[in-house]
């Protein structure tokens, strides 16, 4: 039995150090306010974690809000994705998906939704798009959607944009009001009526390392109306109507790890959660899990020049010197973004050779099952998640 746990504890203490550089996150804890529009502003303090775990294939989020307004009341909110990824061929790749969500404001009961699908990518480094179909439940019914996206990096600045349209089934006698203790109960004839809602969004991003900056806009169209227990017009569809919304965030980093982190927007209202529209703002002490890079973005003349490529033929070798490595993997656009495992050499380089047709590629390495990073001595681009990437020419 000791030998056992002398045996486990080795493994955990062997994989902790890997499975923690995986791991991105904050935690931000502030001060602010909130209200429904057209009403006062409620102050309050809030507690906001925010995680990503994200190996080769596979990718885990979470985020979770805590607010609390005093003798107003408490809300709890909490959200996590899962994403499967397998390529198909560059640049091709299908994602499985799964994602559920809940939560809890003053004066209402709680309520959760899930939702499952697969969306179908075509990318490159700098820039992609999406579509997928998806299926799941929330508190009204049924719900069915199918959504697009399209996304292009530009050195440090990103741009994302997103459509979805959201069909549902809503039980006759259910109720939309977040003060109804009883909800999505069918009547005798057990019918259903359709809800609608079409939502559109646009993101912009900048990362000049110590400073980041990010805002939205959107609006949504279709059934939306919370808090005023309407049902439907008698035709059998809900009635909507149209809502704009906008964000605004921007952080500022002290150090590697503790930053201030501003946000204010509005946000669209959501019947599936008992959400009314709100304003919103807060300003809050961010702590990251992992070191956040403040340095400008690196260039061929300041970078290590331990990393090195040359074509031979039809493959390309890739080297880099790491001596205290135990393991380096290398992933690119020529790999189909598969890991590939280097082999280590007497001298303490690393090496491998992968078929590789001359121009520009896009390599990222990995060191011990850490994370995924830019090979020093490659210019450095951001993909559609924050994601390090380096650019070679091989001629």
């Amino acid at each position: 039995m000791r030998r056992l746990a002398r045996w486990m504890g080795t493994l955990l203490c062997a994989s902790a150090a890997p499975l923690a550089a995986q791991v991105e996150g904050h935690l931000d804890l502030g001060m602010g306010g909130a209200s429904l529009l057209g009403a006062g502003m409620t102050s309050l303090w809030a507690v906001a974690p925010e995680f990503r775990w994200q190996p080769a294939q596979f990718r885990l989020d979470g985020s979770g809000e805590y607010r609390d307004f005093g003798t107003a009341g408490r809300t709890y909110a909490g959200a996590t994705s899962v994403s499967w990824f397998a390529a198909l061929g560059r640049p091709l790749l299908v994602e499985l998906n799964g994602a559920a969500e809940g939560r809890r404001d003053p004066g209402g009961p709680g309520a959760t939704s899930w939702d499952a699908g697969a969306r179908l990518h075509l990318r490159s480094a700098t820039t992609g798009g999406w579509v997928g179909l998806r299926a799941g439940q929330d508190r009204l019914g049924a719900l069915n959607r199918w959504e697009a996206g399209l996304w292009r990096t530009m050195g440090r600045l990103s741009l994302q944009l997103q459509g979805k349209r959201t069909v549902g089934g809503l039980l006759t006698g259910a109720s939309l009001s977040p003060t109804e203790d009883t909800l999505a109960r069918p009547d005798s004839s057990g019918q259903t009526r359709l809800r609608v809602t079409t939502d559109f969004g646009a993101w912009l991003s900048w990362d000049g390392g110590r400073v980041q900056l990010r805002g939205g806009l959107g609006w949504r169209v279709g059934q939306m109306e919370p808090a005023n227990g309407s049902l439907a017009d008698g035709t059998g569809t809900a009635s909507g109507g149209r809502y704009n919304w906008w964000s605004a965030e921007g952080t500022y980093w002290l150090s590697d790890r503790v930053g201030f982190t501003g946000t204010v927007g509005t946000q669209p209202p959501n019947p599936s959660l008992y959400v009314a529209a709100q304003r919103f703002m807060r300003l809050s002490i961010r702590v990251a899990l992992n070191q956040h890079h403040t340095r400008s973005e690196p260039t061929l003349e300041t970078e290590r020049t331990d990393f090195q490529f040359r074509r031979s033929g039809g493959l390309v070798e890739f080297s880099v010197r790491a001596p205290l490595a135990a393991r380096v993997e290398l992933m690119a656009d020529c790999t189909d973004w598969q890991p590939v495992e280097l082999i280590r050499e007497g001298d303490g380089n690393w090496r491998v050779r992968i078929p590789a047709a001359p121009g520009i590629h896009y390599v990222n390495l990995r060191f011990d099952g850490g994370s995924w990073q830019a090979p020093a001595s490659t210019r450095v681009i951001r993909d559609e998640f924050g994601k390090e990437t380096g650019v070679v020419l091989v001629d």
